[in-house]
């Protein structure tokens, strides 16, 4: 083939690649309507929220775009003014990179105005949705970039079909972690002794950082910049992470996940759950919405049972019966808990802020709150309709406790608070390797923890002490957050740079 025709070959793909680009975009129903588009996932519950906002919005005509949400996706097609309009899955892992490239809308001013502001999330989700800038004065100030489109605290959800087979009392509502280790122990249960793997595992899903905040620890400091990981607070509760796994062996290796199987194919704990191949597992109300469908198929197999052999005793499985407390705490210590949501941010360059800023009105709105509270997509961002009787369904009375959970946790709930000298991805990389080289090597001392904790901690704070000296922004930044009477970055010295 000559050079000349796989010129002609090449331009022709180019062709066809952006007239499929062309086709996927979303366009306007009618000429009449201002087309807006939301990168989300296009399942039943999004599409049913894109449509009630439609009704209660005639001017607008939102749709739903699944195929541009990753984040380099969204940041390269905003800057090019190809973006979309509202920007769903923003978190603390991207928040940083949106609002660095300029592509969301400070949101502060305008969520006050209407109704969509701080005052109306738990403050201690105020992280998930603000990060710290400077002014036009130099002065650091907390401004608001998303607004959350659902919330969750973590508690623990426990099978008691499980609890009651092997005769074990129900967790007690105030759990500490000697008792969550006792019952979960007994739980354990190999179908023989030589097995690898159990057949029922007394407990999984530990969040790391629960034990470290428990234990006195954070990550970063308050200012932004050091990094705690290697601390002694930090230290111990990774080596109890250790022991949960290695010592204890309640907590499954990645191994003896890898080695279940379970009805759905799945590894998540709620299908262990549903599988009767778990005993504990920290979750959320959001676990609700994949347990129902098996909820749903137990009762119908017991109705059809009971419809072929009428007048006969039904002996078999019995309706799924979950209960919920709080996690675990220890002895005499406090309690937290982690907690988030899924955000959305506005495109600072989309043409139609008025219609976005609606979204995020009706995200706060009783109509938005009622479609969470109904499909239990955990809870709905506005605090207001926090209300248990709100969540209870009729359709699945089993479900009240972990209902009530979802809203007794709410006053442990915590977050890390993001350093505005360095991304969030790095730490949250490097925080994920750690704890992944923890729960990955059995032989594992405390020295061996240490080690791998001050390596962890190294590689941020060397990160931020570069971030400081290359960009001049972070500079004026730092030099502001050591005004404030902050604590100095390690490895940075101020000498060293051009001013």
């Amino acid at each position: 083939m000559s050079m000349t025709w796989k010129w002609v070959l090449i331009y022709i793909g180019m062709a066809l690649f952006s007239l499929l680009i062309w086709w996927s975009m979303p366009r306007p129903v009618s000429n009449e309507k201002i087309p807006l588009s939301w990168l989300s996932w296009n399942g039943p519950e999004r599409i049913r929220q894109a449509d009630e906002f439609n009704q209660l919005n005639p001017d607008c005509s939102l749709t739903i775009d699944p195929n541009n949400m990753g984040v380099t996706k969204v940041v390269v097609q905003c800057s090019a003014n190809m973006g979309g309009d509202i920007i769903d899955f923003v978190n603390q892992v991207n928040i940083q990179t949106y609002q660095s490239a300029g592509i969301i809308k400070d949101l502060t001013d305008d969520a006050k105005r209407l109704g969509f502001g701080l005052d109306t999330i738990p403050e201690q989700i105020h992280p998930l949705v603000c990060l710290k800038v400077l002014d036009e004065n130099g002065n650091i100030k907390v401004r608001q970039y998303s607004y959350p489109l659902n919330l969750y605290h973590t508690y623990l959800i426990y099978n008691k079909d499980i609890f009651d087979k092997y005769g074990v009392p129900y967790p007690p509502y105030d759990l500490t972690w000697d008792k969550y280790i006792e019952i979960a122990q007994k739980l354990t249960i190999y179908r023989n002794p030589d097995d690898k793997v159990p057949e029922i595992f007394g407990a999984k899903g530990v969040i790391p950082m629960i034990p470290v905040w428990e234990k006195g620890g954070r990550i970063m400091n308050r200012d932004g910049t050091r990094c705690l990981l290697n601390g002694k607070a930090a230290v111990d509760a990774l080596c109890f992470l250790h022991d949960l796994i290695y010592k204890y062996k309640v907590e499954p290796t990645e191994t003896m996940v890898a080695g279940v199987t379970t009805s759905d194919g799945r590894k998540a704990s709620y299908s262990w759950l549903c599988d009767n191949r778990l005993a504990m597992s920290f979750g959320a109300r959001w676990y609700l919405m994949m347990m129902r469908p098996y909820f749903k198929e137990r009762q119908q197999e017991i109705d059809a049972w009971k419809k072929a052999h009428p007048g006969e005793k039904y002996a078999g499985p019995k309706p799924y019966r979950f209960g919920a407390c709080l996690v675990p705490r220890f002895k005499n210590g406090p309690r937290y808990t982690s907690c988030g949501g899924r955000c959305a941010a506005l495109n600072a360059a989309s043409p139609h802020v008025d219609q976005t800023l609606k979204f995020l009105s009706y995200a706060a709105s009783r109509n938005y709150a009622q479609q969470i509270i109904d499909i239990a997509d955990s809870k709905p961002p506005n605090k207001k309709f926090f209300r248990k009787e709100l969540f209870y369904s009729r359709e699945y009375p089993g479900e009240k406790e972990i209902h009530d959970l979802s809203i007794d946790s709410i006053k442990y709930g915590r977050m890390e608070e993001l350093s505005p000298l360095i991304d969030n991805a790095v730490v949250s990389r490097e925080f994920n390797e750690l704890i992944g080289k923890i729960h990955s090597n059995r032989d594992l001392n405390r020295k061996d923890i240490q080690e791998l904790a001050d390596y962890s901690a190294e590689i941020i704070n060397r990160k931020i002490a570069e971030n400081i000296a290359k960009n001049k922004s972070l500079r004026k930044f730092y030099r502001k957050i050591l005004q404030n009477g902050g604590e100095p970055a390690l490895y940075y010295h101020e000498e060293k740079v051009k001013k």
